[in-house]
């Protein structure tokens, strides 16, 4: 029965045969640069503990000694497991040269058989021998081939059995992930001075209660998306990617639930609804100089309004498929528009949010420049808008939200110093 080396171990030998030692020096170089990182995260460490002060230290601290543990935890492994593998790699392509040696031996003990047989007067002896070499050299190769399967299959899964990577499992460190990235999305009650009662719904980041300085959003859902109670907060725009867990916002977000949208229209609610963030803040010790607000649809007019009634409390607006009269509160205010390009109806069309885009430049503001997809109409627009990454001012490609919590204005720096 002929024998050969199989095509994937004759891959595997031709990949790595002669660079063990290149190898060998990726690691050391790998192993020294975790050395430099986790010197470095530890000279980080002392520093905050000597020489920063504030009450989030503690915070900071732990969060840097849980990296490095982690960073430490690599570099063990890079040592072991990695280093381990590398001496696998050697090791196999020795058997795998001892395999070709095999099926070199009977080829040549075949030959020798041949070569008998084509005599007058064959040499039994020799037959007899070029026989038992191919019955051993056979027997040996496929012991030996067995084993060198095995092994590859191993090697390959190797990176998989990792101690890093088993100690942090794909499960758990998911669902870890997950609960830092997300934080919580809970649903809230809050009274305003005026004594209208609002539920919303609040996404607060992991950290959220034991940092202190977080910006804050007030984000508006539109009006009669579905019929669904208060699954119209997620319905589109940035309830729905919050609820998805889509996106991973780095601040405090408050979204309202309208039951009616006739309350829009309602001034007194407004006034509700422009003390929630202040109280937000109040409750997480929020940035008041960081409080934005936006919407979809008639969210986003709302958000307008919200600005032009409370001048100095909003940093900035993100507004997808709506907009509203300006007036000179918009004076260092910044402004993102997004619409879609078949939207045309009243205060949500394209035509009327591109000219609100231009008078906010015109008092003083900020508008950048306007966004519109060329394919999405009202109802995509919202979740188009703040589930994707954005080019803004300076093109970098950011989250609107994101962008809207880096916002400051000077006025409500002001506002809030003074009171």
């Amino acid at each position: 029965m002929a024998i050969s080396v199989s095509q994937e171990l004759k891959d595997f030998r031709a990949a790595t045969f002669g660079k063990e030692d290149g190898l060998k020096a990726s690691l050391s170089l790998l192993t020294d640069s975790l050395n430099t990182l986790s010197n470095a995260i530890s000279t980080a460490q002392s520093g905050i503990s000597s020489y920063y002060n504030s009450a989030n230290k503690e915070v900071i601290i732990s969060s840097i000694s849980k990296l490095s543990e982690t960073c430490k935890k690599i570099e063990d492994s890079v040592n072991t497991d990695l280093g381990g593998m590398i001496a696998e790699v050697s090791s196999l392509n020795k058997d795998i040269e001892q395999l070709e040696k095999y099926v070199t031996a009977v080829e040549n003990a075949s030959s020798v058989i041949y070569s008998e047989n084509q005599k007058d007067e064959p040499d039994s002896r020799v037959i007899a021998n070029a026989n038992t070499t191919i019955n051993d050299s056979t027997e040996k190769f496929n012991t030996l081939n067995e084993s060198v399967v095995q092994k590859l299959a191993s090697l390959k899964n190797n990176d998989a059995n990792l101690q890093f990577v088993s100690d942090f499992s794909v499960s758990s460190f998911e669902a870890s992930l997950g609960d830092l990235q997300y934080g919580s999305f809970t649903t809230q009650s809050f009274t305003s001075s005026n004594g209208i009662k609002i539920k919303y719904y609040l996404y607060v980041p992991d950290y959220g209660k034991e940092v202190d300085g977080l910006p804050v959003m007030l984000y508006m859902h539109g009006v009669g998306m579905d019929n669904t109670g208060e699954g119209i907060v997620t319905y589109g725009g940035l309830g729905e990617v919050l609820q998805n867990k889509t996106v991973t916002p780095s601040g405090i977000i408050a979204i309202p639930y309208v039951q009616n949208g006739h309350l829009y229209e309602d001034e007194e609610y407004r006034k509700a609804l422009a003390e929630l963030p202040l109280q937000v803040c109040e409750d997480y010790n929020g940035d008041r100089n960081r409080i934005s607000c936006g919407g979809v649809s008639y969210g986003s007019v709302t958000a307008y309004r919200l600005v032009n009634e409370n001048p100095g409390e909003f940093s900035c607006v993100v507004a997808a498929c709506g907009a509203e009269e300006v007036t000179s509160a918009f004076n260092g205010v910044k402004v993102w528009n997004f619409n879609g390009k078949s939207n045309s109806s009243g205060h949500t069309g394209t035509k009327y949010v591109e000219g609100q885009t231009e008078e906010v430049k015109k008092v003083g503001g900020t508008a950048l420049e306007y966004t519109v997809f060329d394919t999405y109409a009202h109802t995509n627009v919202g979740t188009m808008t703040f589930q994707n990454k954005h080019p803004d001012e300076t093109g970098t490609e950011i989250y609107p939200f994101e962008w809207a919590f880096k916002q400051v204005n000077e006025s409500t720096r002001k506002k809030a110093s003074s009171d």
